[in-house]
């Protein structure tokens, strides 16, 4: 993780008092961090994770990984973190425990065992298994409709509930310089040559994922901070690429693990998280940071001709797709299952744990893209 002497992205669920002002959360807006300075932190660390501590921290696997009907491979990497060596996360005020809450928010930090996936996709639409970058955009992009529509793809999301919105997110605005680095702006002021995230989206949602067979696993459900936004223009492109920086585009999905059991949390609230969860549910976490960017083709290639790429498919003839741009999707994400699962089953491949599961993703979304195209 960055390096900074406090994180917002963490395994450790985080308070709901470190969360912006709510007409719903209880204390004083004065008492909470500006809705601005804490879109700020959080993504400019899901950014610096994603762009920075990946590439030159992780472990990677030796081969790629198959996941139909995806035609791109997956490229996966790790890395375990102890949690002594973890950057501190805010604690909630001192108040009074409330009936029946245990452990949670403020809790005594874990190891962090982190899987990174990354796939590289044709944008092209006439084949099982690729996706454009509309569909992309369409099927993973927004904090509520990336979980609802996760929910449609992942046969273990069971159910979503929304609990919390930030109605005025939209109209707020994170400044970034041109080497990438967020600041604090005023967007109506003189940008000076700076750059900003816009489409900002904010929400808390309560997630459920139901496994078989039921009598013997319980369900287990997540309550997350979800923040959705379009990357600026500058943000810079994977080293691996040959494009511009102005020519890609992107956005970039963060997911903060609450917790129920904060002391600060009103009882109106966590009533309503419990009700959204099944009475046998184990309360667990995760968190993740999720980029999806577009990179054209080189430069050296010419657009696709749409009339010969027609021609060539009623002769039967193989197309050429060099030539088109592609979509880039890398996602890291770290979690704790809760209950009795072992964690070296978690992080197990063999015993189906997080590395196996986050590839399955990929086939699972591209599958679901292509039954959508049929509709």
């Amino acid at each position: 993780m960055p390096s900074s002497s406090s994180s917002l992205i963490r395994l450790s669920p985080l308070p709901f008092s470190s969360l912006p002002p709510h007409p719903a959360l209880d204390r004083e807006p004065s008492e909470r961090p500006a809705l601005q300075t804490f879109l700020h932190s959080a993504l400019t660390e899901a950014s610096s994770l994603i762009s920075t501590t990946i590439p030159n921290t992780f472990t990677k696997h030796r081969k790629p990984c198959s996941s139909p009907p995806s035609t791109a491979k997956v490229h996966l990497s790790k890395r375990l973190i102890p949690a002594d060596q973890l950057p501190e996360q805010p604690q909630p005020q001192p108040q009074p425990q409330p009936a029946g809450a245990g452990a949670g928010a403020g809790a005594k930090q874990k190891d962090e065992f982190w899987v990174c996936r990354q796939s590289t996709h044709i944008d092209d639409t006439s084949e099982v298994g690729t996706a454009s970058w509309d569909e992309f955009e369409d099927g993973l992009r927004g904090a509520e409709r990336h979980s609802r529509n996760e929910k449609a793809y992942t046969p273990s999301v069971s159910r979503v509930e929304t609990v919390l919105k930030w109605e005025d997110v939209q109209d707020v605005d994170v400044q970034v310089d041109q080497d990438g680095d967020s600041r604090d702006g005023d967007p109506d002021g003189d940008e000076g040559g700076l750059l900003w995230w816009s489409e900002v989206e904010m929400c808390v949602n309560v997630i459920t994922h139901t496994f078989r067979p039921n009598l013997l696993i319980s369900p287990r459900t997540f309550i997350v901070l979800i923040i959705s936004a379009l990357l600026p223009p500058s943000s810079p492109s994977p080293p691996s690429s040959t494009t511009t920086t102005s020519q890609s585009r992107g956005f970039l999905t963060v997911q903060i693990p609450l917790s129920h059991t904060d002391p600060t949390l009103s009882s109106s609230l966590r009533d309503k998280i419990i009700t959204s969860a099944p009475k046998n549910t184990v309360f667990a976490s995760y968190a993740s940071v999720e980029r999806v960017l577009w990179l054209p083709p080189p430069q050296s290639q010419k657009p696709p001709d749409q009339n010969t790429e027609t021609e060539d498919r009623e002769k039967g003839k193989s197309r050429d797709l060099s030539a088109r741009g592609r979509v880039e999707w890398t996602m890291a994400t770290t979690s704790d299952a809760g209950g009795a699962v072992p964690e070296w089953v978690q992080r197990s491949w063999t015993m189906g744990g997080v590395p196996r599961a986050v590839v399955t993703d990929v086939g699972l979304f591209l599958g679901w893209v292509a039954q959508r195209r049929k509709r």
